[in-house]
């Protein structure tokens, strides 16, 4: 990937409405707990997918370990325990592939 900010610029325009609504029901049920908001944690959340797309395209990895591992970052990083994290992960990633 020779330009990683139109990568970005092109996945955050997509998903953006996605993840606002997600994130807001996931602090109204409870099962989001931030310690960072705002721009942070868009930058965070954004360019963490896009070092772990470019990784997987680079190397060969596989896709479906790249989606388990980066769901789980993100919902660690959104205040779950790493072990619901994991196992939300891994169905997710489960019915999409």
């Amino acid at each position: 990937v020779e330009y990683p900010r139109f990568l970005a610029a092109a996945i955050n325009e997509s998903i953006r409405g996605y993840v606002d609504q997600d994130l807001a029901m996931g602090i109204e049920q409870g099962r989001f707990k931030l310690s960072m908001g705002g721009r942070l944690l868009d930058t965070t959340i954004l360019w963490a997918l896009i070092g772990i797309l470019i990784d997987t395209l680079e190397n060969n990895l596989s896709v479906d370990e790249s989606l388990v591992y980066f769901t789980q970052m993100h919902l660690v990083v959104l205040g779950m325990s790493r072990e619901e994290a994991e196992e939300i992960a891994v169905k997710a990633v489960s019915l999409v592939t």
